[in-house]
C-alpha cells in the first residue's frame, strides 16, 4: 500500500509550524448547510482523475486536485496544475508522510510550497496528466511560465463532521487524509468496509457530499484513475457528530509511523469517520495565477 497510496500524515507540529498555516477552522456550529454539494459540476475543466501509478504521489495530486478547482472556481483560468513540481520540489525535511517525492509528503507541505514558490502550470490539456514521475529537469523554482500560489492553507477542525461538511460547502473542495487499504476492490456504492481503527495511509478530494436512500456520504476523488470506483470517485459513509447509532465513529490509528506520522511520532493516535476521513483535512486560501514576470490576481470567493 504504501507505493500504491503513498503517505498522508496528520498536521501535528512540523505542519503547523509552516509559515503558510494559518488557522484551525472556526465557524458557527448550527450552520445550514445544502443537502448536497458536487463541486464537480462547478468545475468543468478540471474534472478529470489522475493516475498515481507505482508512485507514491497521491499527496500531491490530491492537492494539485484542490488548487485547480479552487482556481477555476474563482475564474483565475483552467490550466491544469503540474504535479510533477510538486512531487520533485516539495521539502520535506520533518519527513512527515514519508521521505518526500513518491516516498510520501503532505497536502500541507504542498500548500506551503505554493505559498513560497508557486507550482508550475501545464500549457498541455488534461490528457497529459498522467503518472509521470520523472525526474524535474529544470531547477525547483525557476520555470519562467505562469504558476499557482496561495496564501496559506486551513486546517479544518479535526475528528468532527460538522466542520468538515462546513468547508466543503463553503469553501470548495478539501484535501482529506483516509484509509485506503480496503479501497482497492469497491466498484460502486457507498463505502463502509473500514473498521473504527483506521491506519490512515492516503491522500484524496473531498469534492461534495450528499445523500442516498441508503445513507449519507462524502464524495471522493481518488487517484487510481477514471477506470476505478465510480468514474475514479468513491462515495465514503458518512456519520454524524454525537452519540447515536448515527453518530460519531471513532477509533484509534496504532501505527501512526507506518503511515501518517511524521519523524520520530508514533504515539497512537484518534481517528474519526468511515476510513478516518475527519482525521486531517486541509485546503488553499488566497490562491492566485501568476505570470512569469510575478504578476497575478487573487482568488476571491464567489
Amino acid at each position: 500500500m504504501k507505493t500504491l497510496t503513498g503517505y498522508q500524515p496528520t498536521t501535528r507540529a512540523p505542519a503547523h509550524k509552516a509559515l503558510g498555516f494559518l488557522h484551525v477552522q472556526t465557524m458557527p456550529q448550527n450552520l445550514a448547510l445544502p443537502q448536497d454539494v458536487d463541486w464537480r459540476q462547478h468545475t468543468p475543466a478540471s474534472n478529470f482523475v489522475r493516475t498515481q501509478g507505482t508512485c507514491g504521489s497521491c499527496w500531491a495530486i490530491a492537492s494539485a486536485n484542490a488548487l485547480e478547482m479552487h482556481a477555476e472556481l474563482n475564474g483565475l483560468g483552467h490550466e491544469g496544475v503540474d504535479y510533477q513540481d510538486l512531487v520533485s520540489c516539495t521539502p520535506n525535511l520533518q519527513h512527515c508522510g514519508g521521505d518526500g517525492g513518491c516516498s510520501g509528503a503532505t497536502a500541507e507541505l504542498a500548500f506551503q510550497y505554493a505559498k513560497d514558490v508557486g507550482v508550475r502550470l501545464y500549457a498541455e490539456d488534461a490528457g497529459a496528466m498522467g503518472a509521470w514521475v520523472g525526474s524535474a529537469s529544470e531547477a525547483c523554482g525557476s520555470h519562467p511560465g505562469a504558476r499557482i500560489t496561495t496564501e496559506g492553507f486551513v486546517r479544518v477542525t479535526p475528528n468532527l463532521a460538522q466542520p468538515l461538511l462546513q468547508a466543503i460547502a463553503m469553501q470548495g473542495p478539501v484535501v482529506v487524509s483516509v484509509d485506503a487499504t480496503s479501497w482497492d476492490t469497491y466498484g460502486s456504492g457507498i463505502f463502509d468496509g473500514c473498521s473504527k481503527d483506521a491506519r490512515v495511509n492516503h491522500a484524496v478530494v473531498a469534492v461534495g457530499y450528499g445523500q442516498s436512500p441508503k445513507g449519507k456520504y462524502f464524495l471522493i476523488r481518488n487517484s487510481w484513475g477514471p477506470g476505478w470506483g465510480e468514474e475514479g470517485h468513491i462515495r465514503v459513509l458518512r456519520f454524524e457528530d454525537g452519540p447515536g447509532p448515527s453518530g460519531a465513529y471513532c477509533g484509534t490509528d496504532y501505527h501512526p509511523e507506518e503511515g501518517v506520522a511524521c519523524q520520530g511520532e508514533t504515539q497512537p493516535v484518534r481517528v474519526c469517520g468511515m476510513c478516518g476521513i475527519l482525521m486531517d483535512s486541509s485546503y488553499p486560501v488566497g490562491v492566485r495565477v501568476s505570470s512569469s514576470a510575478g504578476k497575478g490576481s487573487t482568488a476571491q470567493k464567489m
